[in-house]
């Protein structure tokens, strides 16, 4: 009697177990469409080298496009190269938008993503000419650069772990910079100087981590790079001491690193 009373109690707990159990964990999910927002800090290695040099007068007239001679201070025509353009660092904050799309086939997350950035990127260097650097006098340049916004596109792939989404992702970049060169010479008085806006194009590579926290909302902590390449840019130094304008050419290399933090929110998190 006392077995089948025992065998009973042991066949109902079986059957009441699955109303007792724990619920099923969540199944997240990163389908869909999201838009969000990010900011962050970056930096960019700026180097110009000069390649030519063209004197044009009021009018028309513009005088022969010369090229730098070699450094030799017996040489005239390369002390009268009015700057000699170096390396400089610039950085600075950003911050913007994003907008993207994600498909997710079991644990791996394919997306399309664009972000669009304002920031302050800037710096300034000395950049001197050739007749100061050899016999001590000439113009003593400022040359300062900022990059005021850039856009990038890219696709992402990346693996979920629990809530977490690592991934990299690569992609096209535009970048707008501003460029000014503020010269004094030796003696005290203005010099020639510039500013004028370029806009490039280039590559962007980063990686990540995304975390869900609640509802629909992510967060996330991100690193890119951005190349823009090497351009021949035309620095127009307008002139004081007499009129016209020198034209000063020189290959500008600009190399971005951007470390953001952001937030997501998506339309469709089951």
């Amino acid at each position: 009697m006392k077995k089948r009373v025992l065998a009973g109690v042991v066949a109902s707990a079986l059957l009441a177990a699955p109303a007792f159990a724990a619920p099923p964990a969540s199944i997240w999910t990163w389908n869909g469409f999201y838009v969000g927002a990010q900011g962050g800090y970056g930096w960019d290695r700026s180097i110009a080298t000069v390649t030519a040099q063209q004197l044009c007068s009021p009018g028309p007239a513009c005088g022969p496009l010369i090229s730098p001679p070699v450094m030799d201070p017996n040489n005239a025509p390369f002390a009268s190269f009015p700057l000699q353009f170096d390396s400089g660092t610039l950085k600075g904050p950003t911050g913007g938008v994003t907008v993207g799309w994600n498909w997710q086939n079991g644990r791996v997350v394919f997306g399309v993503e664009g972000d669009a950035s304002w920031g302050s990127i800037t710096g300034t260097h000395e950049c001197v000419n050739a007749a100061k650097f050899l016999f001590g006098f000439g113009y003593q340049g400022d040359c300062s650069g900022k990059l005021r916004s850039f856009e990038t596109v890219t696709g992402r792939v990346g693996l979920t772990v629990d809530r977490a989404l690592l991934y990299v992702k690569a992609g096209g970049a535009a970048g707008q910079f501003n460029h000014q060169v503020l010269d004094m010479t030796t003696a005290g008085g203005p010099g020639p100087y510039t500013a004028f806006k370029d806009n490039r194009w280039g590559y962007t590579v980063g990686a990540g981590i995304e975390y869900a926290i609640w509802n629909n909302w992510s967060i996330k902590l991100e690193y890119n790079y951005m190349d823009f390449g090497t351009k021949n840019i035309d620095f127009p130094l307008t002139l004081t001491m007499a009129p016209g304008v020198w034209h000063q050419f020189a290959n500008d290399r600009e190399r971005v690193s951007v470390l953001k933090g952001g937030v997501n929110w998506r339309f469709s998190w089951n």
